[in-house]
């Protein structure tokens, strides 16, 4: 019977019998279609201890039945009455598995399955690379899986033992990305990049018309953080938001008294909205929209762009090329945080080389951003900032 039919019938099957029905109806059934003779008990011994099954791995090919040997221990599969019993059983399989030389070791209930990696000495849940469900999983996935973890010609040409590396540090990785991004997310929040605020500045301006300064910006991320992470309340700023320069707040229109307004709004992060600050008509400007880069022009010539990254590392390229002796005074281009072009790709977020020199360049930038940065390396090479010309379509 092919496997697939036989998980089929093993999905119609209603669970009832104990251990003795799960091995009959269950194990015996997969590891035949599995390639395993359950009837030679040198390759599978379906009563280790009462506990377990052991799928044998044979030393070597043997001319007749009185060379026959005990084959290297492959696999455990140990069974249990449910699926409570999983915790208090995988250590102790685990270890016995790797004691005894095995590469792989699996619990089941007959109907879930949990795949180890026999390592000595290592917690269980280090260990499990696969949990499959024979009634939920769909039976292709089922199939594949079977195949490749606990077949024997797997087993036997070590495609099972590779696999089986190869998913388990993919799931400790997956796990240890997961727990880190929110480490991540709260350090940013708590320490603003100049990525973040320059965006959020932006955004802003394209929704309001105004344009915060960093210093606002930079306050209400961090009180955001201070809640998201759950401070106190008697723990979170509190402080009004550091007013708008006068230059970007022109009197346009009738000052609003908080004493006859209404109470302040509160935005997230507990800073409040002054209302006796002269505030412009709410008219959103109409800005151009940037068309897509397809070049730029530098000191008489004209260079190939796909993006607005492309011409700040254009840009930083015809630098080095002019001034290769003197690139180095290129490091002083830097935010509060990090630099723009280094020596190291450590220094920089997201470093891209600079041409053929030995410098990187951070390209984890919006447009305006990168704009800024090119015209700003050129001004430190004694030209004019409008000496460089996008080309747009």
């Amino acid at each position: 019977m092919a496997l697939r039919e036989t998980l089929a019938q093993i999905r119609s099957q209603q669970a009832s019998g104990g251990l003795s029905a799960v091995l009959l109806r269950v194990i015996q059934p997969l590891l035949t279609d599995l390639g395993w003779d359950v009837g030679d008990p040198f390759e599978v011994d379906l009563d280790h201890e009462g506990v377990a099954v052991v799928l044998s791995i044979p030393r070597g090919e043997h001319t007749s039945l009185a060379d026959r040997r005990p084959g290297r221990p492959g696999v455990y599969v140990g069974f249990l009455r449910s699926e409570q019993q999983f915790s208090e059983r995988a250590a102790s399989l685990v270890s016995e598995a790797a004691h005894d030389g095995a590469d792989l070791c699996a619990l089941t209930t007959g109907r879930i399955w949990h795949l180890y990696v026999a390592k000595p000495m290592q917690e269980p849940g280090e260990c499990r690379y696969a949990q499959l469900d024979l009634q939920a999983d769909p039976p292709e996935r089922l199939a594949e899986d079977f195949e490749l973890y606990l077949s024997r010609a797997a087993l036997i040409d070590q495609r099972a033992q590779r696999s089986a590396e190869h998913a388990l540090t993919t799931r400790l990785n997956a796990e240890r990305v997961a727990a880190a991004i929110p480490t991540v997310w709260r350090r940013l929040l708590a320490g603003p990049d100049s990525f973040l605020v320059e965006y959020v500045q932006e955004e802003v301006r394209k929704e309001t018309g105004l344009h915060p300064s960093a210093e606002q910006v930079g306050d209400v991320i961090r009180a955001s953080a201070a809640i998201d992470v759950g401070h106190p309340q008697s723990e979170r700023r509190t402080n009004t938001a550091p007013e708008l320069r006068k230059e970007q707040q022109p009197h346009t229109g009738p000052v609003i008294s908080s004493s006859t307004a209404a109470r302040d709004p509160v935005v997230p992060g507990g800073l409040s909205i002054r209302r006796d600050i002269p505030m412009r008509p709410q008219r959103r400007k109409k800005r151009r929209s940037r068309g897509a880069v397809i070049g730029f022009r530098i000191l008489g010539e004209e260079f190939t762009a796909n993006s607005w990254r492309e011409v700040w590392l254009g840009v930083a390229e015809a630098m080095y090329k002019q001034h290769t002796a003197e690139f180095e005074r290129a490091l002083q281009l830097r935010g509060s945080k990090r630099q723009y072009i280094s020596r190291s790709p450590e220094d920089v977020f997201r470093p891209q080389p600079v041409g053929d020199s030995p410098y990187f360049a951070d390209v984890n930038f919006s447009s305006k951003s990168c704009l800024r940065h090119a015209r700003d390396l050129l001004e430190l090479f004694g030209y004019y900032a409008d000496d460089l010309e996008v080309i747009e379509e």
